[in-house]
């Protein structure tokens, strides 16, 4: 099962593998900064890795949380999480929805934007000392 790595600010979608008896980490893809999943990221990993399973939801809210000591998400906040998902996911179905795709993303983008502001405006409360 695939779970999200923090280093620093910028998150990687990894999974253990095992091999032989031994565990070993490989990183699937990187996730960047922007706290939301990269568009067609799911479709290469699916490609890529098509035998590691992904939990894309549980992923989705783990990037809302953000990187180990992020300020806590408020419930608007995963609220937001969980309306993106199903945006990007209704943007990719075959069906009336399809001409609206572009425009559903981008409403997926403005939510992930406005979940990143809250940690952004806390590391610069933080770095400039106005906490």
């Amino acid at each position: 099962m695939a779970f999200v790595r923090w280093r620093k600010n910028s998150a990687q979608l990894v999974a253990t593998l095992y091999e032989q008896g031994r565990s070993r980490q490989i990183v699937l893809a990187p996730l960047g900064t922007g706290f939301r999943i990269p568009p067609g990221l799911q479709d290469q990993v699916k490609e890529r890795f098509p035998h590691i399973s992904v939990d894309w939801p549980a992923i989705a809210r783990a990037m809302t949380k953000g990187p180990p000591g992020s300020p806590p998400v408020s419930v608007q906040e995963w609220g937001f999480s969980e309306v993106e998902y199903a945006l990007r996911a209704w943007a990719k179905l075959k069906t009336p929805f399809a001409r609206e795709a572009d425009v559903l993303c981008q409403a997926a983008d403005v939510l992930a934007s406005w979940r990143a502001r809250a940690y952004w405006q806390a590391q610069d409360n933080h770095t400039s000392g106005k906490e």
